[in-house]
Parts: C-alpha cells; sequence; structure tokens
C-alpha cells in the first residue's frame, strides 16, 4: 500500500463540516439542546460533606456575629425551633437566614431609611460580606466546574485561587454600588443647588421629569446589582484575570442582554433547590427522630442535649441549600456567557497546578 493511500484512509482530523447538517444531528448528547439541564449537575454539591459542612460553619459564625452586632435587632427566635417537627424547623431556619441576609445586603440597606441611617446594619454589612467571601467563591468555584463537566476541583487548588481573588471581589460589590449611589448623589446636590437659587422654583415639571428619568436609571442599576454582584463574583474565580471592572461589566452585561435567559435558568434552578430541599428535610427528620430515641434511651432525665442537636441539624437542610444556591450561580454564569458571547461553557480557565521541584543531592553533600 502507498503513503497516499495510506493517507487516504486515514481519518481526517480536520474535515469540513456540512453546513446542511441538522443541528439534531451534530447533537450528542441531551445538554447539546437542553444546557440548562448542565445545572443539574450541582447537584454534587449537596453532597459533598466538606462543602456543605463549610457552609454549615459559616452560617453559625456569621449568625454569632450578626446577634452580637445587632443586639435587638436581630430578628430571630431561636427558642421556637426545638419546639417545632424537621419541616417547620428547617423552614423557618432558612427564612431566618434568608430574611437576614437580605437585610445585611449593601443593596438593601438603601431601601430603608432606618437601617441606612444605622451604623450597626452597616457594620453587619461589613459582616456578612467578610464572612461570605471566601466560601462564597469557593462554592461559585465548583459550581462552575460541574457545570462545565469537568467535576470539583481540589479543594486546596480552589482556596489558593479564592483567596488570590477575595480584594477584588471586594472591590466588585464597592463598583456595582457606586453607580446608583452617584446619580443619587449628583441628584441631591442638583435639588440643593437650584434650592438656592431664588428664582427657580425646586417642585417645576421639568425638574421632576428630570429627576425621574435620573431614578429610573439608578433603580434599573439598583436592581440590577441583586444580580450582578454575585455574577461578578462568578467571573472573578472563573475568568483567567480577577479584574473588577470586568466582572462588572460582564455582569451587567448578561442582566441587560439576556433577561429572560435569566429568568429561565433562575426557574429551573429554583426547581431543582425545591427538590434538594425536600430531600434534606426529609434526612434531616429522620436523624432527628433517630437522635431523640438513642438519647432518651441513654440519658432521660437530661433533654438538654436532644434540644441542642435538633437546633443544630435544623440549619443543615439550609446549608446544603446555600451551597447549591452559590454553585448555580456559578453555573449560571456560564449559561449567559454563552448566551451573550457564544464562548463555549467547557471554557473555563484552569489556574497553572504548583510543582514542587527536588535538586538532585551532590556527592558528599550533606542532606
Amino acid at each position: 500500500m502507498s503513503a497516499q493511500d495510506s493517507d487516504t484512509d486515514a481519518p481526517k482530523a480536520n474535515a469540513p463540516v456540512d453546513p446542511e447538517l441538522g443541528f439534531l444531528a451534530r447533537s450528542r448528547e441531551w445538554c447539546d439542546l437542553l444546557p440548562w439541564l448542565r445545572l443539574s449537575r450541582i447537584m454534587r454539591i449537596a453532597g459533598s460533606p466538606l462543602l456543605v459542612g463549610m457552609t454549615w460553619v459559616t452560617i453559625g459564625i456569621w449568625l454569632l456575629g450578626t446577634h452580637w452586632i445587632l443586639q435587638d435587632d436581630f430578628p430571630t427566635r431561636r427558642g421556637s425551633l426545638i419546639e417545632q417537627n424537621a419541616v417547620q424547623a428547617g423552614v423557618q431556619s432558612l427564612s431566618l437566614i434568608s430574611r437576614l441576609a437580605y437585610q445585611t445586603l449593601p443593596m438593601s440597606i438603601s431601601h430603608s431609611d432606618n437601617r441606612l441611617a444605622n451604623w450597626e446594619w452597616w457594620a453587619a454589612s461589613a459582616w456578612t460580606l467578610l464572612v461570605w467571601s471566601l466560601p462564597a467563591l469557593v462554592l461559585l468555584r465548583q459550581g462552575a466546574m460541574l457545570t462545565a463537566g469537568r467535576g470539583m476541583g481540589p479543594i486546596s487548588t480552589v482556596l489558593r485561587l479564592a483567596k488570590s481573588r477575595l480584594i477584588p471581589a471586594k472591590l466588585s460589590i464597592l463598583i456595582t454600588l457606586a453607580g446608583p449611589a452617584l446619580l443619587v448623589i449628583s441628584l441631591g446636590l442638583l435639588v440643593a443647588l437650584i434650592d438656592r437659587i431664588p428664582v427657580v422654583s425646586t417642585g417645576n415639571w421639568i425638574l421632576a421629569a428630570f429627576a425621574g428619568l435620573l431614578l429610573i436609571l439608578a433603580g434599573i442599576l439598583n436592581f440590577g446589582s441583586y444580580f450582578v454582584a454575585p455574577l461578578s463574583w462568578a467571573a472573578m474565580v472563573i475568568e483567567p484575570v480577577g479584574d473588577p471592572i470586568d466582572a462588572v461589566s460582564r455582569g451587567y452585561e448578561s442582566f441587560l442582554r439576556r433577561p429572560l435567559r435569566l429568568i429561565s435558568y433562575l426557574i429551573f434552578a429554583g426547581l431543582l433547590l425545591v427538590i434538594l430541599f425536600v430531600l434534606e428535610v426529609g434526612i434531616v427528620g429522620s436523624a432527628i427522630s433517630l437522635g431523640e430515641i438513642a438519647i432518651r434511651w441513654g440519658s432521660p432525665a437530661d433533654p438538654s442535649l436532644i434540644t441542642k442537636v435538633t437546633l443544630l441539624l435544623s440549619f443543615l437542610p439550609s446549608a446544603g441549600l446555600i451551597a447549591m444556591i452559590w454553585g448555580l450561580v456559578g453555573g449560571i454564569y456560564l449559561l449567559l456567557r454563552h448566551d451573550t458571547g457564544e464562548q463555549e461553557i467547557e471554557d473555563i480557565w484552569m489556574p497553572p497546578e504548583t510543582t514542587i521541584i527536588t535538586l538532585p543531592t551532590l556527592p558528599g553533600q550533606k542532606s
């Protein structure tokens, strides 16, 4: 057989693709047809004892610090958790965490004059960002890895990457809030300037129309910050360069250009979260029931251990749910990046691995 014949029989790696070939014929799996199905892979996070345990500990530290900062304003009644069944305790703990997280977000503080002028709420907001930044970046990276079909990365590598992006991630929050804050401050200064001019009235319709347009723009930026802030954090640990300005611009691009896609992904993610919460509440309920039997049989006169175990386990479904929420944000970022820039979902930056090179020992040299 000649060399020409062998070249003819060999498969052509760079053979042109038939443009008339249908999309279904080019699809190899369901994820090619329905990319949002990739988000179901992120449920593996809820099965990771390390990631769920990290989130569980973070919730405890965050609640203790927030309770110490807010004191009487801390919205909780922890004693009622141990008087309910597993489903009610799980729902109440999740409601407590969600409400407190929303109230301590910097974007939400501006919605209330009482919290806006209270330094304790700002301190609680800073505490929230401080405690959750590192675990959130880790979970975002792992969720993106699962969505890209690569599996979860080594925790040491992911932690090293998250630590290197902590400061840029916090700066991205400030950049996200700078837009609506500058618009509101500019409007306030303009009204104060016009108020000092006797000829011009601050109640005229022209100024009201201009103020309305300015406030609509500020409202879009402020409302979008709820989506842009987590998406920018996802960009921090997914893209090769941790630039806060670039991360925020990517977040706004996904929010403004593909809002319907974002809503559709959130709907599917919500369905996954409901399924996970039902499963975890069932597991925790069984664990609490078996624990009550064992503890009462071993020490029937002292029920304090039962109450403490019930209180701790009531936050476990919330820990699994929050861990998966952060992972879903990382996956949704990859899907939106594909929708806006047509970049492949599997295209995720991998940090270089650190290799330790050991030099050989010279003859006669002490080890």
